[in-house]
């Protein structure tokens, strides 16, 4: 895949801006669920750690000692296992996890049914943070046998291995006063939240008052998120609880028949008027007018509402198999405006993931974009004589000054369509104006349809789309046709990973374009978010190029060459506040080129590059709404 940021126009950016619905490059990974956003790793590593949790309250319970056991060593197990264990917990206890793992381990081999060496060595494993590993010991002990510090540790493993229901019975266990009750009440909470018991996830999130800075200030994050679920579902039970009742009144539901006068009475006061206010635990503050709550898709498609300028800098390196090269530096300011409505229609569908209706969708995007483009190349050049002798021959400077303006819109239509699936269809037009001038615009028109489901924390999305490039004459330049596989996975609040693969098909009107005609990519996304602000992407990529045509290659005319592209792209985001937000990304695409005439290979060589070097740095001022 050849890049050369010089000739990179910003409608190749913003079509595949990842933060925009429908797009066809999975740079961010999609946002699945709530949780996501509150940017906190529930890894037990080290945060878990019993030692390094300081306790302002006086532990009412002492820890027991790892060698105490209420259960009985078998009559056909050799006395000499009571000494191994009772030397390995002493490593335990001393804190030598390496030595005690080994320890534990030996006796596990020559003594296999020793139960209380199987807690110690799942214990030892949970140490080492080795989570899958400890769950297989773990699984096999009744946590209601276990002591706090061991309850404690089974649960937050079994939290890490998503066995929620075992992770929140055995953190319940570890009394208050203990020294991990603030701990046990933190992971308990997230295990109720994965459960959907949200009162009980409220309760013990409430309990975890003494954290660490990281947990402590997303613990108030998840707190309120479950306040605020809670509300809901109160609403959803009550508005479920009226819609019986009216039912019964009516004599749907097989309820008392009523003489009609007093149906209709009845009927009345239970629905809601026109203009009416909300009673009982609905009704709106004193002075304040009643407001519905907004209402939530939970499709794929969206709507983004935002206002944005941003300061971007690239440095882009083009090699030329190391024969020529080309050095730019692009400075890029921008201003962009995303809006639309979104309307939900139709009767709403009941699932198991709760209520979802059918939507229509506008979103609107416009801004313009000032895009300096400086740089230089060089050539290596051999003189042929008695001695050759290599030169490095530098061309004139580079230099480019673009001012657009740009607009785009993108309709779109999703259906609810059984248990957790979708299904959706839209248009996506992007038109430039250069030196902002209602003539000579440019831009493309892409149709796309497709389906997808979502299901707790993993989705899936199959979209196919057909579009057109439009040239300045508004005359069809390049057609395109593609199909894309997506699926993500949340691992937990804090890592996801999200997986495409894309077939593309090009058709070109005008001979003289270079370009692939059939492109087939497969990419991943891998997302850390460490908290404060601060999250990673790391993105990976091959790509197969068929029948790539050069036609401004010097003596050869329409030269054909395949390409197989292997990129990588690491980048570092960080949001200090909501109103602003800091980002570097560093790319390296590597092509291996096979050509169909080897005889052109020299000429081919000098001038494709096979090898890219992108680095980008920004700061964005961001105005949500």
């Amino acid at each position: 895949m050849r890049r050369n940021d010089s000739a990179h126009d910003s409608a190749h950016d913003l079509a595949h801006d990842p933060s925009k619905p429908g797009s066809s490059v999975t740079r961010g990974v999609m946002a699945l669920a709530f949780i996501t956003c509150c940017g906190v790793n529930i890894s037990p590593v080290a945060l878990a750690a019993p030692a390094a949790m300081p306790k302002a309250r006086p532990a009412a319970t002492s820890k027991p000692s790892s060698r105490k056991t209420n259960a009985t060593v078998p009559a056909n197990v050799s006395g000499n296992v009571t000494t191994m264990f009772a030397r390995a917990s002493q490593l335990f206890d001393a804190g030598k996890y390496p030595e005690a793992l080994v320890a534990f381990d030996k006796i596990l081999r020559k003594y296999p049914a020793y139960d209380p060496n199987k807690k110690m060595l799942a214990r030892t494993l949970f140490k080492l943070d080795r989570m899958p590993e400890a769950w297989t010991f773990f699984s096999k002990i009744p946590p209601a046998t276990l002591e706090p510090d061991a309850a404690y540790e089974f649960g937050v493993t079994a939290f890490n291995a998503r066995q929620y229901e075992a992770a929140l019975f055995a953190l319940k266990r570890v009394p208050d006063g203990h020294t991990l009750h603030d701990l046990a009440g933190y992971y308990g909470g997230l295990a109720a939240l994965k459960l959907k018991l949200f009162e009980e996830s409220e309760t013990l999130l409430e309990q975890a008052q003494v954290l660490p800075d990281r947990l402590a200030r997303s613990r108030a994050l998840y707190l309120k998120h479950v306040q605020q679920l809670r509300t809901l579902q109160e609403k959803s039970e009550l508005a479920k609880e009226r819609e019986a009742e009216i039912a019964r009144i009516k004599g749907t539901a097989g309820g008392p028949g009523l003489s009609g006068g007093e149906k209709t009475q009845i009927v009345a006061a239970a629905t809601p008027q026109p203009g009416s206010q909300p009673t009982g635990s609905q009704q709106a503050p004193s002075g304040t007018p009643a407001q519905a709550t907004p209402y939530e898709h939970k499709g794929f498609q969206g709507i983004n509402k935002s206002m944005a300028f941003k300061g971007e800098r690239r440095t882009q390196l083009s090699d030329n198999h190391g024969l020529a090269d080309s050095t730019t530096t692009v400075n890029i300011g921008s201003f962009k405006f995303q809006q639309g409505p979104l309307i939900p229609f139709g009767a709403p569908v009941e699932s198991k993931s709760g209520s979802r209706r059918n939507a229509f969708g506008l979103q609107i995007l416009f801004g313009g974009e000032d895009r300096n483009v400086t740089g230089k190349e060089r050539r290596m050049v051999i003189i042929e004589d008695e001695q050759d002798i290599v030169r490095l021959q530098q061309t004139d400077p580079i230099h480019k000054h673009k001012l657009f303006a740009y607009a785009g819109a993108e309709p779109w239509l999703e259906f609810a369509a059984g248990d957790n699936w979708w299904i959706q269809t839209g248009v996506n037009g992007y038109f430039e104006y250069p030196e902002f001038k209602r003539l000579g615009r440019s831009g493309t028109v892409k149709g796309f349809a497709g389906f997808g489901t979502r299901r707790s924390s993993t989705s899936w999305q199959l979209v196919g789309s057909a579009g057109a490039f439009l040239d300045t004459d508004n005359n069809t330049t390049i057609e395109t046709k593609d199909a894309t596989l997506r699926a993500s996975w949340e691992f937990n609040p804090s890592t996801s990973l999200a997986m495409e693969g894309v077939i593309k098909d090009f058709l070109y009107k005008d001979q003289s374009l270079d370009g692939p005609d059939q492109a087939l990519s497969l990419g991943g996304t891998l997302s850390y978010n460490f908290g404060a602000g601060i999250s990673t992407n790391l993105f990976g990529a091959y790509e197969r190029q068929k029948n790539a045509y050069f036609y401004g290659m010097p003596t050869y005319d329409a030269l054909s060459a395949d390409g197989d592209v292997m990129t990588g792209e690491l980048s570092l985001i960080a949001k200090p506040a909501t109103w602003i937000s800091l980002g570097v990304t560093q790319t390296i695409s590597k092509t291996t080129w096979s050509l169909h005439r080897e005889e052109a290979r020299d000429t081919f060589e000098r001038n494709v590059p096979d090898y890219l070097s992108l680095f980008k740095g920004s700061v964005t001022i961001n105005f949500p709404f």
